[in-house]
């Protein structure tokens, strides 16, 4: 297969040479291989191998060579006008002619059949030889508007002794460059200007090797896989020059040397003990080549095996609880620096205890409160340099993550490897990642144990090659320290017991030495004790929950419109359950049972959330469990659980002799242990078949025996609801608790009553939401049941000084909805005066930072007499939202004669979300205060309102004269969070830019942020205020430039002035306000060409993404973006890019 039409002379011309042309029927899905020679050769003579017998051998063609590896790729040769010495009759091609030329080529590349995808989507491999590598990259960052298919269907490229740098011909030329033009008088020719791009590293060029690094190594995940060989042989240089050679000496030197082959993002080329003009052929087979081997060498094996056994899409896949799989871009890791965490934590400490979340929440005993912004760090960014404590940066190789369970430390680990495979991630740092879950080491049979046998034992066990392809990959693992490989140590905590010294000596040092590997990230939960030999990480994170908002675009990712929209209501309403979907186990769970039929009114507690869990994933697990289950769906829940009986009784009691033991992973013997006690009759499965097919638990022992597993409940609180299930059952029935000490090695049973139990692990911390639970489920057995219960809670031994008796009792409270009156009543009233007490003996207040204090104990304290402004400070802090008799009581302290109350009142109402037209009303009056902490509190509370009322809003301005310039800066605020402002505001506000305090200058510039369209006037004052001497001053006024839909010539030559700023986030912000305009002049993007080469990634990339936005690039613009990707082997690039491209097109496939 042919171009359709005869090709000009001077044309770039694709032909097919694999499959060859005449064959019917073509390959399905794969790449397309396309092969672009060097300056003055053509094809096929470029690619073939002439051997002594006088046969030729084309690489590219011969059936047993590159079409072997490759089976179903199309491979064409690529030819273009490389002549060396060219006619005068025509006008000479520049590169970017020839660029465009080459690019026309390849498009026009034939369909592969009639109902296969566009060629134009078919993904494309490059093999580029010598100056043929420079033009196709010219022709890549020329890739714009009709010809950017081709750069987007760019997979990789092999680059075969490309000059980035010049060739040695530069050391001959001053004689060498006459003798051409000599001979090509003679010929009637003239000598190509080419020549000029294969000399030396002109400007030019290396402009043009910038750029394609870019392209190649794009941040986004976008980039190319790259790689580089130079030769080793040397080239008599006078020979290469017709008739000098017969009057100069030779002289051999590489024609293109390592060091003219490197590019930045493959700094390590690879050689080739061949000349030059060799290159680019190889006679084969791979027994006698040598360097043809290359393709086929142990690491070249290693890699795929690991990649298609172990990285594969099964391996990888994140299961819902449903059994469906959620899309990797859908899992979000969030992590947070541990040493910032301690710091803030630090400080916190040192600060007023008002100010601080409440310890004793819910959200704080399950570790998910959100830290500082500061604190968070892109998964990305883990490799980047930190600067620290003395100031100095320090090179990030050692990382160790700590997660509870259920919060992503595995989903952590696959996505890291799917990033590095699928977007190139980390690419430019390690050649390749070695997940290793730890937990399989536990059924590797040593001594010796080694790197060798570990590789072998965790990826490499099925090979029959395994010993010398695991040998071969330690090899250059040790060997290729700067890029070699990025081991995951998954799991830490699941080999505590190997890591004993005493007991497994040789296990204990192979495992520090693995730990301290040069290059690792290490997981592990937080309980786990490091070696004594552990070498300090460079960077200690912690796994923390979802942020708000990706609670919200998960939610909206796996349920329906209406059934998203009653989720997201129904958490705005309980702040308890805010806390636990930030889970991300818990929050699958909640989307997994909540449909359009969902009962919501029965969903108002805690308990009655995890009730509706549970019976969704046993009308599940009963398909898995029983045989034939026909009419499931029509099942009550009693009928239910009559039929899972004795896997309930079985997970209750795992759950309560885990609690009672503070043991949250159960191995073998725990199992047998409790089977043991129970003696299930009516399952026909074996006990460790029974669990694995529930939904209420997971094993980290995925690839071990089933009979062998450890399992773990789904999260703690799961395990925490069974325990609770247990107690309530035998508390009902009165009979005995009986459990197990599983730490023990006997096998004897702990029996106690519950009310005894009760009254000595009432208090304990690590029951606080099994008690929970238990108050829940009880009072559904009736009100006899659940007064007992508080009667029993209310019995000696007594919390002595109170506030863990109290505690209790609330959490408790909060999950009860049908309490007798009078007792809840009595409990709340004591609850109050123990609140009361607790403000005024102390002088803090933490009970009123707890979402689940009871609505009448926080409006009576409200109305107390006593320090009201202490308790509202610890108030603002609850994050609930508060009812409207709440704010009503609220709104009432505004008349309160201390002005510290009225400016707490204050602060607590600017927390909630939404106020009502009454509320809003009495802030608007309150901002007439005399006090003017108060005024500002006022118009802090108003800043999260989006709509103001015209009354609102003139009260506003008023305060933007205020003498306080808090107020003034807060009233600037508010106005600012406005979609759309008045002539007036807006005049108001170009008045405050001229302010004589920063701060309030820097609010009026933003409060215009949001504004599209500025007027002269105020476009011109806040180009006055980008000379401010405070740089968040001047980088607010270029938000709020950057923002209008055009910019004048004036505006745009102030914002490119701000490049030269001294401060990096003002130089950022100009980047980013220019980025916004689609069309900007040559001389504003040579600026933002400039900014490339900042010192500041984040400033690089912004000027990157604004000159991406411009609908059109000028040739001399065109010439500055790129970096690119990876170190291998030559055909080993090949195969890898052709199985992922092939796996990429049956994913689209399947889409």
């Amino acid at each position: 297969m042919t171009l359709n039409r005869e090709p000009g002379p001077y044309d770039s011309v694709l032909r097919q040479v694999n499959p060859p042309a005449d064959e019917n029927g073509e390959p399905e899905g794969g790449i397309d291989i396309i092969a672009v020679h060097g300056l003055d050769t053509r094809s096929p003579d470029t690619w073939e191998f002439k051997t002594m017998d006088g046969h030729n051998v084309n690489w590219l063609q011969d059936k047993n060579m590159l079409p072997a590896e490759v089976s179903n790729a199309r491979i064409f040769t690529c030819d273009w006008p490389a002549e060396l010495f060219e006619t005068l009759d025509a006008e000479e091609d520049t590169i970017q002619e020839l660029a465009l030329r080459l690019l026309a080529g390849i498009q026009a590349r034939p369909s592969a059949t009639n109902n296969q995808r566009s060629y134009k989507d078919r993904p494309i491999l490059f093999v580029a030889s010598c100056l043929g590598g420079i033009i196709l990259a010219k022709a890549l960052v020329m890739a714009k508007n009709e010809y950017l298919p081709v750069r987007n269907a760019t997979r990789g490229i092999v680059f075969l002794a490309t000059p980035f740098r010049g060739t040695s011909f530069e050391d001959v030329a001053r004689w060498a460059e006459p003798g051409l033009r000599t001979w090509a008088s003679i010929r009637g020719r003239r000598v190509a200007s080419l020549l000029g791009w294969v000399k030396s590293s002109t400007f030019d060029l290396t402009l043009l090797v910038n750029e394609i690094t870019q392209l190649c190594d794009n941040k986004n995940g976008e980039g190319y896989k790259v790689l580089t060989f130079y030769e080793t042989g040397y080239t008599n240089l006078p020979a290469k020059v017709p008739l000098l050679s017969y009057l100069l000496p030779p002289s051999k030197k590489q024609l293109v040397s390592k060091s003219s082959a490197v590019l930045d993002c493959v700094p390590n080329p690879l050689p080739l003990r061949r000349t030059h003009v060799l290159m680019n052929k190889f006679r084969g087979p791979k027994a006698d080549d040598p360097d043809y081997k290359l393709v086929e060498t142990p690491l070249e094996q290693a890699n795929t095996w690991i990649r298609e056994k172990h990285y594969n899409k099964e391996r990888l896949k994140i299961e819902r609880l449903s059994g469906d799989i959620l899309p990797i871009d859908q899992c979000y890791i969030n992590l947070a620096l541990i040493e910032t965490l301690r710091e803030n934590n630090s400080k916190q400490k040192s600060e007023d205890y008002s100010q601080q979340p409440s310890p004793f929440s819910l959200a704080s005993r399950i570790k998910v409160e959100l830290p500082h912004e500061d604190s968070q760090i892109e998964l990305s960014k883990l490799f980047e340099p930190r600067r620290q404590p003395d100031g100095q940066m320090k090179e990030v190789r050692r990382i160790l993550i700590r997660g509870r369970a259920g919060v992503g430390k595995s989903t952590l680990c696959k996505k890291i490897v799917h990033d590095f495979i699928e977007k190139a991630m980390w690419r430019h740092l390690f050649a390749r990642v070695l997940w290793v879950p730890l937990r399989n080491l536990k059924t590797w049979r040593g001594p010796p144990y080694g790197l060798t046998g570990m590789l072998h034992h965790i990826y490499l066990q099925q090979r029959p090659d395994h010993a010398s392809i695991a040998s071969a990959l330690r090899q250059h693992v040790e060997d290729s320290v700067s890029r070699g490989a990025l081991f995951i140590l998954d799991g830490l905590d699941e080999i505590s017991e190997l890591l004993d010294e005493q007991h497994n000596p040789d296990m204990f040092r192979f495992l520090v030495e693995l730990l301290n590997m040069t290059t690792v990230i290490i997981t592990t939960r937080p309980h786990i004790s490091l070696p004594h030999d552990f070498e300090k990480p460079d960077l200690e994170l912690e796994t923390i929950g979802f942020r708000s908002d990706q609670v919200e675009a998960y939610i909206k990712a796996v349920s329906t419109p209406i059934v998203s929209r009653n989720i997201q209501l129904f958490l705005q309403k309980s702040p308890l359950m805010r806390s636990l979907v930030r889970i991300p186990i818990q929050l699958d769970a909640l989307c997994i049972v909540w449909d359009e039929t969902l009962d919501t009114d029965r969903l108002k507690t805690m308990t009655q959330v995890y009730q509706a869990i549970v019976e969704r994933l046993w009308r599940k697990d009963i398909k898995r469990l029983k045989e034939s289950q026909p009419h499931i769906k029509a099942m009550s829940s009693q009928e239910i659980n009559n039929h899972v009986m004795e896997e309930i009784q079985l997970l209750e009691s795992l759950a309560f002799s885990g609690m009672s033991s503070n043991l949250i992973e159960f191995q073998s013997v725990h199992r047998d242990s409790i089977c043991d006690f129970i003696r299930p009759t009516q399952t026909s499965l074996p006990v460790y078949e029974t669990l694995g097919r529930l939904s209420f638990l997971r094993t980290s022992d995925g690839a071990a025996d089933p009979a062998t597993r450890s399992h773990h409940f789904l999260h703690l609180t799961f395990q925490e609801y069974f325990a609770a299930k247990y107690f309530v059952r035998m508390w009902t029935n009165e009979r005995t608790l009986r459990y197990f000490d599983l730490n023990s090695r006997r096998k004897d049973y702990c029996e106690v009553s519950p009310k005894v139990f009760l009254r000595e692990n009432k208090y304990t911390g690590r029951y606080d939401i099994m008690w929970r639970f238990v108050a829940g489920l009880l009072s559904e057995e009736g009100k006899d049941e659940i007064s007992g219960f508080f009667e029993e809670i209310e019995k000696k031994p007594f919390d002595i000084l109170g506030p863990a008796h109290q505690r209790l009792i609330m959490h408790c409270l909060n999950e009860i909805l049908d309490l007798p009156t009078r007792l809840r009543e009595k409990r709340e009233k004591q609850l109050l005066q123990w609140v009361l007490f607790e403000r005024d003996f102390t002088g803090s207040s933490r009970f009123p930072r707890e979402s689940e204090i009871p609505e009448r104990v926080l409006n009576s304290a409200l109305s107390a007499s006593g320090d009201k402004a202490r308790f509202l400070d610890a108030l603002s802090y609850s994050q609930r939202q508060l009812s409207d008799t709440t704010m009503a009581a609220i709104v009432g302290l505004f008349k309160d004669e201390d002005s510290n109350v009225r400016y707490s009142a204050a602060d607590v109402l600017g927390k909630q979300s939404t106020l009502s037209n009454t509320t809003t009303a009495a802030l608007i009056g309150l901002l007439e205060d005399e006090e003017s902490k108060v005024r500002r509190s006022a118009a802090e509370a108003l800043c999260k309102q989006s709509t103001l009322s015209d009354t609102t809003t003139a009260a506003l301005i008023g305060l933007l004269e205020d003498e306080n310039w808090r107020v003034r800066s807060s009233a600037a605020r508010a106005l600012g969070n406005q979609s759309t402002l008045s002539d007036t505001t807006t005049a108001a506000l170009i008045g405050l830019l001229e302010d004589e305090d920063s701060k309030v200058r820097r609010s009026a510039a933003e409060a215009l942020c949001k504004q599209s369209t500025l007027s002269d006037t105020t476009t011109a004052a806040l180009i006055g205020l980008l000379e401010d001497e405070d740089w968040r001053v001047r980088s607010s006024a270029a938000n709020a430039l950057g923002n209008q839909s055009t910019l004048s010539d004036t505006t745009t030559a102030a914002l490119v002035g701000l490049f030269k700023d001294e401060d990096s986030k003002v130089r950022r912000s100009a980047a980013v306000a220019l980025g916004n305009q689609s069309t900007l002049s040559d001389t504003t993007m040579a600026a933002l060409v400039g900014l490339l080469e900042d010192k500041d990634s984040d400033i690089r990339s912004s000027a990157a993404n604004a000159l991406g936005n411009q609908s059109t690039l000028s040739d001399k613009i065109l010439d500055t973006l790129g970096i690119a990707a990876s170190k291998s082997i030559l055909v080993f690039l090949l195969m890898e890019m052709f199985a992922s491209s092939t796996k990429r097109l049956d994913s689209e496939k399947r889409n």
